[in-house]
Formats: C-alpha cells, sequence, structure tokens
C-alpha cells in the first residue's frame, strides 16, 4: 500500500516513486518543526514552489503559520490567501479566513481585518471559542477616532464571554487604557454566565457583593453546581423572608426530591398546589407528584394527577405523556392482582396510538406493552398478533426485538427465527456493495487520507477521512464510499465503516449483511477477545457499549470528560486500575484502545458480579452509577428486567439502557449463527426469558 500510495503521489506530481519518498520524508520533518514551533527551520526545509501534490494545501497553511509566528505578517497573508482561492475544498479554508484576517489587522488593513474575522465569525461551520475572534475584531478599532468603539467591544466582550485567556486580556487592556469596570457591568457579566450556566464564575462574581445581595442568584449556581444541600439551605431562607417565594417553593420541592427524601417533595408539591391554584408551577408540581406517587407505588393517586393534567387540554407532546403514564399506571395495578386496571391499560394504550401515528418510539411502546397486556390476561393469540406486527414493522428496534424475544424465548429459537426473517426481508442492493467495473472519482479529501495515513498522521487522516465521507455521501457518490469504507477497516478505522453502514442501510431501507457487519463492527477484536474470556464476559456485550459511547472512536472526548472507546471518566479509570494493581495511570491511557478495553471489562465484570443476571441493571449502572441503580431498584426487586426499564427516571439512562440492549441483540443475531435445520418453537409463556450474559 506506501508503493501505491507513493506512486499516486508520484503521478501526480511528476517525480518517481524514490522522489515521492523524499518529499514524503521532507513533509513529515516540516510538519514536525510546525508541532514544536520551529518556524524558522520550517521556512528553510519547505518551499512553496516545490510541488506538493495533494498536499499543497497543508504546506502553504503550515508556512503562512511559520511566517505569523514570526511577525512576517505580508508573507503570512499572501500563504493564507492561496489556500482560500488554489483549495477552496481545503480543511484549512477556513481557518486560512481567520488567518487572513489576523495578518490584515497585522498590516493595518483594518476594513479588510473586519471583513475576513466577520466572515470566519459569521459563516465557518465550527467556528470554536469565538472569543478570540471577537477579540480581535475588538483590536480592528484600536484607532484614533474609534477608540471609544475599541473599548465598547472589549467591554462587551468581557461581559458576555465566559473567564478565559482572551477575557482576561480585555480586563488587562482596560485597565491600562484607565477604563473602569463598574459594578453595574459585573453584574451583567454575573448574570450574562448564569444564563449560560457557566454556575462556577458567576457564583464568584455574585460573592464580590455580599452574598445577602444576591441570593437568589447564589442559590440557583449551587443548584447547578449540584451542591443540593448548600442549595437547599438558601431556597429556604429566602421563602422564609418572603423573597421570590414562589421560585424558591419550586426549587425546595426539587430539591426534596433529588436529595431523597420524597414524603417532602409531596407535602411540597401539594403546598405549591393548594397555595397558587394554577399556572406553570402548578402544572410542573402535578407532573412531579404523579411521578413520584409512582415512584412510591401508589399507582391510583399518579393516575389522579395525570389526568387532571390531561384535562387541561395540554399539547400534543404532553398529551402523549400523560397517556403513556397513565397506561402505565394501569399496568402496574393489573400486576398487584386488579384485572380491570389492564383492560384500562389496553384503552389508554390505544388511545395513544390514535394520537402518535408519526411518532415510531411511542407507537412501537405502546404495541409491546398492549401485547404483555393480552399475554397476562391469558389471551396469548392476540399477544403473538400484537407481537408478530411488531417485529415486522419495527425490525431492528428495542421494542421489535423484544416482541421477537416474547414471541421465540429460548435463545436458538429467537436467533433462528431472526435469520429467518432476514431472509424474508432481504433486499439484494449488491451493486452497491460490490461495485465493479465501475470509473468513478473519489473526490478532493480521499487523496489526502491515504497519504496521511501511510504517513501516520492519524488525526489529520481521520478528519480528511470524514470530510471525504461529507463530500460523496452529499453528491450521493455510494460506489467510491464503499470502495473506502472497505479500506478504512482493514486499516483498524471502524468509525468510516459504522458511518458508510448507516448511511446506505438507512436511505436504501435495506437489511443487506455486508452493510449491517459495518453498522455492527466486531471492532478491536482481538483486545474484546483477550479480556471478555479474561473477565468470562459476552464479547457481544462490549461491542454493544462500545457502539453507544464512541462509535468506535478511541480518541472521542464527551463534554463530562468522559475519555475513549468505551466513555471513562479519568478518575473512574484511576480507580479501576487501582484495582487491576497498575503500577502507573495516566488519563492519556484511556485514549490506547487496548487500556480502555481493559478497564471498560473489568469495570463491567464488578457490576456483573453485584446484578448478576440483571442485564438492565448493569447497563444502567455502567451509566448513572451503581448508587443511582440501587435506590431506583428498591421495592422492584420482582420486576420484569424489560419492566423495570421503563421506571428508571433518567430520561438519558432510559433511552441508553434500550439502545445497547438493542445493540446486543442484534450482534447477537448477526454473529451468532443459529441452527438452521431446526424450526423455531413460538412460547406461549408470558414471562420474557433474558440470556444470561455471564459464563460464571
Amino acid at each position: 500500500m506506501v508503493f501505491l500510495v507513493l506512486s499516486f503521489w508520484g503521478i501526480i506530481t511528476g517525480e518517481s516513486v524514490a522522489q515521492a519518498f523524499d518529499r514524503s520524508q521532507q513533509f513529515l520533518k516540516g510538519y514536525q518543526y510546525i508541532q514544536d514551533h520551529q518556524y524558522g527551520e520550517v521556512i528553510d526545509l519547505w518551499s512553496e514552489e516545490i510541488q506538493w501534490g495533494p498536499l499543497e494545501d497543508y504546506v502553504f497553511y503550515y508556512l503562512a503559520q511559520a511566517y505569523e509566528g514570526l511577525n512576517l505578517c505580508e508573507k503570512g497573508y499572501e500563504l493564507y490567501e492561496k489556500v482560500t482561492t488554489q483549495h477552496p475544498k481545503s480543511l484549512f479554508y477556513w481557518p486560512s479566513v481567520k488567518g487572513m484576517g489576523t495578518e490584515a489587522l497585522c498590516l493595518g488593513n483594518l476594513a479588510k481585518a473586519r471583513e475576513f474575522l466577520h466572515r470566519y465569525l459569521k459563516n465557518a461551520p465550527h467556528p470554536g471559542d469565538t472569543s478570540e475572534i471577537k477579540f480581535l475584531l475588538a483590536l480592528s478599532y484600536d484607532v484614533p477616532g474609534e477608540r471609544q468603539k475599541y473599548h465598547q467591544e472589549l467591554k462587551l466582550l468581557w461581559q458576555t464571554e465566559p473567564q478565559n485567556q482572551w477575557t482576561q486580556l480585555v480586563y488587562n487592556f482596560l485597565n491600562e487604557d484607565k477604563i473602569s469596570i463598574k459594578d453595574a457591568d459585573y453584574q451583567k457579566k454575573a448574570h450574562e454566565l448564569l444564563d449560560k450556566k457557566y454556575y462556577e464564575e458567576a457564583l464568584s462574581l455574585f460573592k464580590k457583593w455580599g452574598e445577602g445581595n444576591y441570593r437568589g442568584e447564589i442559590a440557583e449556581c449551587y443548584y447547578g453546581l449540584r451542591q443540593y444541600k448548600t442549595a437547599q439551605t438558601l431556597f429556604e431562607e429566602l421563602y422564609n423572608n418572603g423573597i421570590h417565594r414562589e421560585k424558591a417553593l419550586g426549587r425546595l420541592a426539587t430539591l426534596a426530591v433529588r436529595l431523597g427524601d420524597n414524603e417532602k417533595g409531596i407535602a411540597l408539591n401539594d403546598k405549591i398546589i393548594r397555595l397558587y391554584r394554577q399556572g406553570p408551577l402548578v402544572y410542573e408540581a402535578r407532573r412531579k407528584l404523579a411521578f413520584l406517587y409512582r415512584d412510591i407505588f401508589q399507582f391510583q393517586k399518579a393516575i389522579q394527577e395525570l389526568n387532571i393534567l390531561l384535562s387541561t387540554r395540554p399539547s400534543a407532546q404532553w398529551k402523549r405523556r400523560y397517556l403513556k403514564n397513565i397506561a402505565w399506571n394501569y399496568y402496574r395495578l393489573g400486576k398487584m392482582g386488579d384485572p380491570e386496571a389492564y383492560q384500562s391499560a389496553i384503552k389508554h394504550w390505544e388511545d395513544l396510538i390514535y394520537i402518535s401515528q408519526d411518532q415510531e418510539k411511542i407507537l412501537q411502546q405502546a404495541y409491546y406493552w398492549r401485547g404483555r397486556v393480552f399475554a397476562e390476561l391469558g389471551q396469548q393469540e392476540a399477544a403473538q398478533k400484537e407481537w408478530t406486527q411488531l417485529a415486522e414493522a419495527y425490525p431492528w428496534t428495542y421494542y421489535g426485538f423484544l416482541a421477537l424475544k416474547s414471541l421465540y424465548p429460548r435463545e436458538e429459537d429467537f436467533k433462528s427465527a431472526f435469520s429467518r426473517w432476514i431472509q424474508l426481508h432481504y433486499v439484494n442492493i449488491q451493486w452497491i456493495t460490490e461495485p465493479k467495473n465501475q470509473s468513478f472519482s473519489y473526490g478532493y479529501h480521499y487523496p489526502r487520507y491515504l497519504i496521511l495515513s501511510e504517513l501516520r498522521l492519524g488525526k489529520e487522516a481521520q478528519n480528511e477521512l470524514m470530510a471525504s465521507y461529507e463530500e460523496l455521501n452529499g453528491e450521493l457518490q455510494l460506489a467510491p464510499l464503499v470502495v473506502m469504507a472497505r479500506d478504512a477497516a482493514k486499516r483498524g478505522n471502524f468509525y468510516f465503516p459504522f458511518r458508510v453502514g448507516i448511511s446506505l442501510w438507512h436511505s436504501y431501507e435495506s437489511e443487506d449483511r455486508t452493510l449491517l457487519y459495518w453498522a455492527y463492527p466486531k471492532a478491536y477484536v482481538k483486545s474484546v477477545t483477550q479480556y471478555a474470556r479474561k473477565f468470562l464476559l459476552d464479547p457481544f456485550l462490549m461491542y454493544a457499549v462500545m457502539r453507544q459511547e464512541s462509535h468506535f472512536r478511541p480518541n472521542i472526548v464527551s463534554s463530562a470528560g468522559a475519555r475513549g472507546l468505551l466513555q471513562i471518566m479519568p478518575e473512574t479509570g484511576r480507580r479501576l486500575a487501582k484495582g487491576l494493581q497498575w503500577r502507573h495511570f495516566d488519563p492519556d491511557l484511556l485514549f490506547y484502545p487496548e487500556k480502555n478495553i481493559a478497564l471498560s471489562s473489568y469495570y463491567l465484570d464488578r457490576l456483573l458480579d453485584e446484578f448478576g443476571r440483571d442485564l438492565v441493571s448493569i447497563l444502567a449502572s455502567y451509566n448513572a452509577g451503581e448508587s443511582a441503580v440501587r435506590r431506583w431498584k428498591k421495592g422492584r426487586e420482582n420486576l420484569l428486567p424489560e419492566e423495570f426499564a421503563e421506571e428508571i427516571p433518567y430520561e438519558e439512562t432510559n433511552n441508553y439502557v434500550k439502545k445497547v440492549l438493542e445493540n446486543y441483540w442484534l450482534y447477537r443475531s448477526l454473529y451468532q449463527q443459529p441452527n438452521k435445520n431446526k424450526e423455531p418453537q413460538k412460547s406461549t409463556d408470558p414471562v420474557l426469558v433474558w440470556k444470561d450474559i455471564s459464563n460464571k
């Protein structure tokens, strides 16, 4: 492959393979100089006159950065301009627009600087932190005659942006010019930060004027920071002193539940309803009461509150939510021995289906649980009819699999039925998955991906590959995407074929197995197999979690700070590494697939020891933590796993569990072949059998 790629480079530049190899080494050396900020060296090494082929935009951009770093603004501007004019599809196009603005400012061409910086701010698809651009725009007014505008822009930037190096520079510049920042400016900034949920920074500013002046805002900051006991104390003081009483009481009702005192939560929400009778706060109190009554198993009271909410003519979204919860509470009453409650559950699920024809997830849920009620009532034929229709209408979904598993609880019967179902619904799009004798273009970005991959510049290669996906998918160039996906998979890149497989699978509504294997790959199979054997885990569970957590991207970081393939928080990783008796742990180890898989396997093993066969609880714990799941399970120990899944209160965790189970069942069905000679047997048992994921 290296020879082919270098030959390709040589064809473009008119050089031999040996010359192309020398050029690639020259590029790598200059790239390292750029990373080390050795700008003079890279300028001496590289020349824009050399034929750089597919990497010309990289050379121009990095050279421009080098000249900018040496304050050679005119040359930097010229090279940034070359990128934008000669390579409009380059990944460096928008960074170069920003660079032209910066260099124009350096050259004193203020009109040009504003033009390019405004253009970047307005049109760049991913502008990132805008503080720097706003700071540069403010500097463009730092000239005689426009100083007032300059100070206004600086002050506006300081007020509206979170604390960072740019706002600190602004603060210093204003102090140097003896422009005072008044208390009103601080107050405006604090409220802006609070509105944007920068709680720590807002809290520090509010405290500047004494806690007595901004108790409400300070309480909101502690609430946002999840320091619930401190927030509760402050809101109690506000309520007792008659300050923002309505809002304080609403927060206190929520905080009581967050702190585990459901009885106090019920009492406070009742108090809100008695005091205020109507309005948004009362509606919210009734919603909370319905949830709290369900949580303490007072289903009739929960239904009463939900019916009151339903009578207020809510929006379609809220009406669906109320009907779904009423039906569920009736189902729970039926499980407690009230057969009439089952009939009420069926009626409300029917009403829900009637108003939810365009809401697929709600329909799936309603069809499945209506079938479950029929099964509980002994109406097996009606239950099987409901589940059969669901499995056929909504394949590959959580509820579709639940329906199929309810029809075929034995593992072998389930896999056999699933395999036969695929054959019945198979759509042959072989012309997509096996393009032959076709002439097509790979677009602008793919040649860069190939070369950067061979140069071991992984991050840059991945960026070009995903840009190629956006380019070709947008132009419906399907055949080259397929070839590229195969090549990426061979290189150990599972994210790109995943994206291609998902896109083509959904676009063509096809169950072609090639696309399914791309969408559900056995990624990093060596490490997964090694640690699945070590901890006696089902490897398909690990694939299912990995697919949901990262889509097979080893370098991804979540907004919360979780890292790597299976999204482990650094502190959790440190604790798990200690349990595995690692001598050394560094958070960056979480970006290494083998290390990340080792730690997450150990974590799943620990969860398996605690929760045994309960796969729902294991996955909920992986997402929300063991302590939360222990709290949710109190009084629900006898629920079936799928029943407990419906009562997980965190919406994110509720959806997470269902999605991972959907992944898991599809993995098992795809990769574990059934006995093709055995006819699957339908079950008449209403109790769903869950496969034990442990080999222990």
